[in-house]
């Protein structure tokens, strides 16, 4: 049985594969490890990670703009991102891949704020933005071959629920999965540049927010139930 190999992996991935070192609040976030830990925690955390890993690699840059608003009054803090290339050392399925792509082709003036990349990113609102960083980082995880759908046959009232398991050739090396990257990077941006590791999480947490759009209640369980009898509704040969 193969070993997964860190060489084939973003730091991202990484840290999905193995989120319960690195998110220890509890949640339903079912991982390949079994563990199950906070949607919310890991989406943010991920994505921490994402930016961070890039900047180490000087991919991108990550500047704090300080700018005055009324009259001088009082003073603003922005994270920026500055993209320098689009060469990652990283699959393109990845967080870290997806990320410098849509940086480099989306940002005006070659800078643009955290919040509104990640914001973009997201592409639209839903009613929990947190799920959709996971499936996306997931999704990398399955066309890699690193992770399979596993389709369990489980029926809510209202959708079909599949879960992520590792892909057969590599299930059980978890336990092996050198994770000194993502750790390292948490720690040392940390601890050396805090103004930017405070002000990334905020950023990136205020723009997966603005993403957080529940529709209306009544709206939103009549269109359940047009669904669900749609899907059973028996065919009419008349």
């Amino acid at each position: 049985m193969t070993n997964i190999s860190t060489d084939q992996l973003s730091p991202s991935q990484i840290l999905l594969l193995r989120g319960d070192r690195f998110v220890h609040q509890r949640g339903k976030l079912v991982l390949p490890t079994g563990a199950s830990v906070s949607m919310q925690a890991m989406a943010e955390k991920l994505m921490t990670v994402a930016f961070l890993a890039c900047a180490a690699q000087n991919i991108m840059e990550l500047q704090i703009q300080t700018q005055e608003t009324l009259f001088g009054l009082w003073t603003v803090q922005k994270l920026l991102v500055i993209p320098h290339t689009t060469d990652v050392p990283w699959p393109k399925t990845s967080l870290e891949a997806r990320l410098t792509q849509l940086a480099a082709h989306l940002l005006p003036e070659n800078r643009c704020r955290v919040q509104s990349l990640v914001h973009v990113f997201l592409g639209e609102d839903s009613p929990y933005p947190w799920r959709q960083i996971v499936a996306i980082a997931q999704g990398g995880l399955v066309a890699q071959g690193v992770l399979a759908h596993i389709d369990e046959a489980h029926w809510s009232m209202f959708e079909h629920r599949k879960k992520l398991h590792l892909a057969r050739p590599t299930c059980g090396s978890l336990d092996d999965l050198d994770c000194t990257v993502p750790e390292a990077l948490l720690v040392h941006y940390a601890q050396a540049t805090p103004q930017i590791w405070h002000r990334l999480r905020q950023e990136i947490a205020w723009g997966i927010g603005a993403r957080n759009k529940r529709p209306h209640p009544l709206r939103e369980n009549r269109q359940r139930r047009i669904k669900l009898i749609n899907e059973h509704r028996p065919f009419n040969r008349f």
